[in-house]
């Protein structure tokens, strides 16, 4: 239903606020963790097409949190980045530990190595100082639809 809905442009307008709570909604419905995964990053996924950054980094970031970095790493790659880029965007993330663990859980030191940089970066030098080297980070801003104003 979700994926109908976005490809007909009505998400929105239909039901955003179950996709945006589905992590309650769902909590009852007995599904394996695998399953609950799943679930959450295709939300997610949905989220973030439309650019709910916040919601979108909630959902990825419960979806990585309920199976193994082994199980997800081949799997979920794209998914791993889209949680990254969608911290970054949501004004409402301010524990960057938590999504760098969950990046390099990912291998996304190795296989996303600017994008993980960015956060690296960002955790290593205080506000004053990123936002003085931000502008050497603009093709990776560029690159991840990241607009300056985003990532500070």
């Amino acid at each position: 239903m979700v994926t109908f809905l976005l490809k007909v442009g009505q998400l929105e307008s239909v039901m955003i606020r179950p996709v945006q709570d589905i992590q309650k909604l769902s909590a009852d419905w007995g599904l394996s963790p695998d399953q609950q995964a799943e679930l959450f990053l295709h939300c997610a996924d949905a989220l973030d097409s439309l650019d709910h950054a916040t919601d979108a980094f909630k959902l990825y970031f419960a979806a990585f949190a309920l199976v193994s970095a082994t199980q997800t790493q081949a799997k979920f790659a794209a998914q791993a980045e889209k949680l990254i880029v969608n911290a970054i965007k949501s004004p409402r993330v301010v524990n960057f530990e938590e999504v760098a663990k969950v990046a390099s859980d990912q291998g996304l030191a190795s296989k996303s190595k600017d994008l993980f940089n960015l956060i690296e970066f960002f955790l290593k030098h205080d506000c004053a100082t990123f936002k003085a080297q931000l502008g050497a980070q603009q093709k990776v801003l560029a690159l991840h639809k990241i607009s300056p104003e985003q990532a500070l």
